[in-house]
C-alpha cells in the first residue's frame, strides 16, 4: 500500500545517504521478491522484510513508492490519483 509522504519531510530526504542507502536496500528486495511466484516462499520472505522497512519507516517507503510510480507513469499518474481521492473519502468518514 502506498501511504502520503507529508510535504515536511520530503526535503529532509533529499540527499540524505541513509535514506538513500534505505531506498537501495528497499528496491533491491522488491526484485529479489519479483524473481518468485506470490505463492513461493521466496516470495513471501522479501515481502516481509519490505513490511518490516515500512514499519520502520513509512515516509521513506511512500517518497520510494512515490518515486518509482512518477518515474514509471509521469507526473499524470492514474493509480495515485485514484488513490489520494480514495484516502481523501475514506477521511470524512
Amino acid at each position: 500500500m502506498i501511504k502520503e509522504a507529508t510535504d515536511q519531510n520530503l526535503p529532509s530526504l533529499t540527499g540524505n545517504p541513509e535514506f538513500e542507502a534505505f531506498k537501495k536496500k528497499y528496491i533491491s528486495l522488491f526484485h529479489e521478491m519479483m524473481k518468485y511466484s506470490p505463492d513461493q516462499v521466496g516470495s513471501q520472505a522479501f515481502a516481509e522484510k519490505m513490511a518490516d522497512m515500512d514499519e520502520q519507516h513509512p515516509d521513506w517507503v511512500a517518497k520510494i513508492e512515490e518515486d518509482i510510480e512518477e518515474a514509471h507513469y509521469g507526473k499524470q499518474n492514474p493509480i495515485a490519483s485514484r488513490s489520494s481521492h480514495s484516502k481523501k473519502g475514506n477521511q470524512r468518514r
